[in-house]
């Protein structure tokens, strides 16, 4: 895993091998790499809390999302089940229900850390044609990179989760930040896990060596409505005008008029000037008639810059 600053660029002609194909993906993901860990930082965004199961030295761990030091995303599609007694577990994304990792010992009483890193491996075998004569079987080739995680038990809090988190202060101080510091290991921790000598779950603490990463994802809101209404139309000359009139004028009283409001008049019918009195109570609106206009009524549409929209018929009459 590493850095990729180059990317390749197809032209016609071009002899294309898997050299150039991986390149592109791999470029890609040094890119998405880097700006997790530039713009995001790493630790737990969401989810992945620790839970006691329904039977001795067992632990839930339920779906969540997280980013590691290296920027790579770690998924926890569904709750996971471990085992305190085993030596940790590796779990694919697709996997159907994911082992819960196979007991080696009786287990040890005592507090761990549960924690995960990411992990990727070949997937999806096909077979592959042998250059040459030969009369061997061919040979096999992996044709997919699988994304998963694998859960370890630390026995302490790693130092990379050591400190206490920036203040708002700290934050918003516009001092240029620092850059990130390299990547020490891959752990992400998610809780601290003490057990008895009965397997029994003794404290679970979700919070003390956690580190969370900010996320804006559930923050959200809604807009206010400004329509306009529209209230009493005078229209200067009197009705009905004639294609070609020019200096057109029309007073439109009412309320929730924007200053940046769009008027429209129909086919037909250019508005050259508006302007909104100060409250935005009053529209003063100038158009010109084209000698195309066909005759007939025009509608008044006023639109503020929010979208909402206010519409009066009959407004102007073409003859």
């Amino acid at each position: 895993m590493h850095d990729t600053y180059e990317r390749p660029r197809f032209f016609p002609r071009q002899l294309v091998t898997h050299t150039e194909l991986n390149q592109a993906g791999d470029y890609a993901l040094a890119r998405l790499r880097r700006h997790n860990r530039m713009m995001h930082g790493w630790g737990v965004v969401y989810g992945a809390l620790v839970c006691a199961a329904d039977e001795p030295w067992r632990l839930r761990i339920t779906p969540g999302y997280l980013l590691d030091p290296a920027g790579n995303e770690l998924c926890v599609p569904k709750e996971q089940v471990v085992d305190l007694r085993s030596d940790g577990v590796t779990v694919m994304a697709d996997d159907p229900f994911g082992p819960c990792g196979e007991p080696v010992g009786r287990g040890q009483p005592g507090k761990v850390w549960v924690a995960l890193r990411y992990v990727e491996e070949p997937r999806r075998p096909v077979r592959t044609p042998t250059s040459g004569c030969g009369c061997d079987e061919a040979a096999c080739e992996y044709s997919r990179v699988g994304d998963g995680y694998a859960v370890a038990f630390l026995p302490e809090c790693p130092p990379s989760h050591a400190g206490s988190p920036p203040t708002p202060d700290q934050f918003l101080n516009g001092v240029p930040a620092p850059c990130p510091p390299p990547v020490t290991d891959p752990w992400v921790v998610l809780a601290m896990v003490e057990v008895d000598a009965k397997g029994e779950i003794v404290t679970i603490d979700n919070c003390s060596c956690r580190r969370i990463v900010t996320t804006l994802a559930p923050f959200w809101q809604r807009c206010t409505p400004q329509p306009a209404a529209i209230g009493q139309v005078s229209v200067n000359p009197a009705e009905p005008i004639p294609p070609g009139a020019t200096g057109v004028k029309l007073v439109v009283e009412g309320t929730g008029f924007d200053p940046a409001a769009r008027v429209d008049l129909g086919l037909g019918v250019r508005v050259t000037r508006v302007e909104v009195t100060t409250g935005g109570t009053t529209l003063l609106v100038t158009a010109h008639v084209l000698h195309s206009a066909a005759p007939g009524d025009r509608t008044l549409t006023i639109t503020n810059p929010d979208g909402s929209t206010s519409t009066r018929p009959e407004v102007i009459t073409i003859a």
